[in-house]
């Protein structure tokens, strides 16, 4: 997810002094597990019931012709007319090797607005080639920026778990979706049950701070996976709830926990 909700601001290129209070950021990386898909229902403003997209992301160790790598695969749909779009479409594609970001490429449309980006990693720099409604832009990011929002889907291929480091940490991302990347900081709320498909389960509960604008909240798994459950971000003044559907196909229900 860049987060697959702020995809309508894809044009922006966000460069910034990068401030690493809290040193470099593990990466989301290649690591040798099975992969995973997860699927989402999008809903928006107070609805509980109507959904407004979807939102779908995979997690895949594959070999490649340059080696062992993770593929990231990413597509986003909805359509609402509060965003004065009523067609939103995007896919992201990520390479990630055992250091981090390795490259992406992004395609999205917003009612006319087309965007494009690709980027591959050379040496320090992370160097991003956009076509914008047909504009030809470039950017660079620092190499060390090697997690991508995408990475807080399933925190099982960071390489330092979600529930590890201080409470309160800078928290930079790389955001695909927008081609560039942007200062963050990362709050870890604590231990909180909720209510998932009418089941009680325990998450662990984070924000992720923006620069501008009200954070954004995750709710994850406990178990090694880190799966995220739930998330709330708010666009264009709407809030926004992704909501986890299924895993690798098949309805995902949470063992229920009274504790």
């Amino acid at each position: 997810m860049h987060s697959p909700g702020r995809i309508l601001h894809a044009g922006a290129i966000i460069p910034f002094a990068l401030a690493m209070t809290a040193g470099t950021a593990p990466g989301q990386i290649l690591m040798d597990r099975d992969p995973v898909r997860l699927e989402y229902v999008i809903r928006a403003g107070e609805s509980t019931v109507d959904s407004v997209g979807t939102f779908a992301v995979s997690f895949e160790p594959t070999d490649t012709p340059s080696g062992r790598r993770l593929l990231v695969h990413a597509v986003t749909q909805f359509g609402i007319e509060l965003l004065g779009a009523q067609e939103h479409h995007s896919k992201i594609d990520l390479v990630c090797d055992k250091t981090g970001l390795e490259s992406f490429a992004v395609s999205a449309s917003s009612g006319e607005r087309t965007v494009e980006h690709t980027a591959n990693r050379k040496e320090e720099t992370i160097v991003v080639r956009s076509l914008v409604d047909g504009k030809k832009a470039s950017a660079t990011i620092p190499s060390s920026v090697l997690r991508t929002d995408l990475g807080l889907y399933c925190g099982a291929f960071l390489a330092e778990s979600l529930a590890d480091g201080p409470m309160m940490r800078d928290f930079p991302l790389l955001v695909p979706a927008s081609g560039g990347h942007a200062p963050r900081q990362k709050f870890r709320e604590g231990i909180l049950r909720i209510l998932h498909r009418g089941q009680p389960v325990r998450t662990m509960v984070s924000r992720i701070v923006q620069s501008e604008g009200p954070p954004d909240r995750y709710w994850h798994t406990l178990d090694e996976w880190q799966l995220c459950l739930r998330r709330e971000t708010v666009i264009g003044g709407t809030p926004f709830v992704f909501e986890l559907a299924k895993v690798n196909g098949e309805p995902y229900r949470v063992e229920s926990d009274s504790r």
